[in-house]
């Protein structure tokens, strides 16, 4: 979806919502629907809703939400996360951030490989699956589900990835530098 297709959805959304209790609360859930339809092809601004909004005493900003998420992601991370799920997960997202690594230094050690297929290669990928893994990993312990003992065991395999992905990332810019500095020299 568009960038500019969003912003009449959220505009909805914001004049549906932004006034949180307040006269939304006056109507039912068919009502609320109804309305939700209605105002489905409305196109309204970013604008236009924060300046609604505002004249209903309930400003709203591009955090309006923020309260609402923080209780909402709270609960999810110390009452609600599966345990389980999340242990999966935490070993799914390393194995594949390790695997990128790995296909990285083997494409650097190929001799054939060229520097476009250095600089391409998704080492941001290994870096995001990276930080999902550390995520994954306070999710665990903020449900109780890592030990002492396991806590400095994970703590070290995420940051082992991490430094590896560091090496990585360093590797992948010094042959940037590197060829750069060959094609001046062969010049002159």
């Amino acid at each position: 979806m568009k960038r500019g297709a969003l912003l009449p959805l959220v505009g909805s959304l914001v004049l549906l919502l932004g006034s949180g209790l307040g006269w939304a609360g006056q109507y039912d859930e068919k009502e609320r629907a109804e309305l939700a339809q209605a105002l489905k092809g409305t196109k309204v601004s970013l604008k236009q809703s924060i300046v609604a909004s505002a004249s209903k005493g309930k400003p709203i900003s591009g955090k309006f939400e923020v309260e609402d998420g923080k209780l909402q992601l709270s609960v999810y991370n110390f009452e609600a996360a599966d345990v389980d799920k999340a242990w999966k997960h935490l070993e799914m997202y390393e194995g594949e951030s390790q695997a990128l690594i790995n296909q990285f230094h083997i494409l650097l050690g190929n001799k054939n490989t060229s520097l476009a297929e250095v600089e391409r290669f998704p080492l941001l990928a290994a870096y995001e699956l990276c930080l999902k893994c550390s995520h994954l990993f306070n999710i665990l312990d903020a449900r109780g589900a890592i030990s002492v003992t396991e806590r400095v065991g994970v703590i070290a395999r995420i940051r082992q990835l991490a430094v590896g992905l560091a090496k990585a990332y360093l590797a992948q810019q010094n042959a940037a530098v590197e060829s750069s500095r060959a094609q001046k020299g062969g010049a002159a």
